[in-house]
């Protein structure tokens, strides 16, 4: 029988993608901040500017990983997934690169994100701010104009 089709109504998933033989149709709803950081590092890389800066704006904590060739999707948020992300992030603050990290929060409910955040910030040296989405311009600004490495509390 085929595999049962994975939604965002799961309670639990953990998947393997080949990103050399993927499936016609994967999942959409993870946060793959480590693949962000990753294509952000070596776009950066390449750069001669002095100053180099990746803003993170996420409303999730990270579900989605790279190992090797593949994409690891894990819901609910899990610390392996954590640990490549902010390998990542220490990788991207090594080489210079400032990390300023925006976490939507609207309610309680995102404890969570606002601990990995925190821990993002840690391990770079970087931002984190917390805010709900009205006040997300504000903040953005307010950190890139100033270079600001205070964290705020929504």
């Amino acid at each position: 029988s085929a595999p049962k089709e994975v939604s965002i109504y799961d309670s639990r998933v953990r998947l393997r993608i080949s990103l050399d033989n993927p499936p016609a149709f994967v999942p959409q709803h993870f946060t793959n901040i480590h693949a962000g950081l990753q294509l952000a590092r070596r776009v950066l890389k390449r750069q001669a500017a002095q100053n180099r800066q990746i803003v993170i704006i996420t409303d999730g904590e990270p579900t989605a990983h790279v190992e090797g060739r593949d994409v690891m999707l894990i819901y609910p948020p899990c610390e392996q997934t954590a640990k490549f992300t902010l390998a990542e992030a220490k990788r991207c603050a090594a080489e210079g690169i400032h990390v300023s990290s925006f976490a939507l929060i609207e309610d309680y409910f995102y404890l969570e994100l606002v601990n990995f955040v925190q821990r993002l910030a840690q391990v770079t040296g970087g931002v984190a701010a917390y805010c709900n989405a009205n006040d997300l311009g504000n903040m953005v600004i307010d950190s890139f104009i100033g270079g600001r490495r205070k964290r705020r509390a929504m």
